[in-house]
């Protein structure tokens, strides 16, 4: 996953240690990974990567998903924002 970032531009470098905050399944065949980069969704079958970015959040260090509702709506707390909602029906 550091590499796909990397390559994509959504990182200029692979300083930090410690990527995948917290893993999610989406469904049958994906996932979603909250990571010090950011939201991304991988595609288990083939491993293909989508980043899922948030323009008004620069760090994501101490990001968590606390849980999808039945909506589909992922509740991510941060260590000093409060919560975040990720909304995959709109990608907002």
């Amino acid at each position: 996953m550091v590499r796909f970032a990397f390559k994509a531009g959504i990182i200029k470098s692979e300083q930090r240690n410690s990527i995948t905050q917290s893993i999610k399944r989406k469904s049958k065949t994906e996932l979603w990974l909250m990571t010090v980069y950011g939201l991304f969704s991988v595609q288990t079958t083939t491993m293909v990567f989508k980043y899922h970015p948030h323009p008004g959040v620069k760090d994501y260090f101490a990001f968590y998903i606390h849980e999808i509702d039945k909506n589909g709506t992922l509740w991510i707390g941060t260590y000093d924002q409060c919560f975040y909602t990720y909304h995959s029906s709109t990608e907002t």
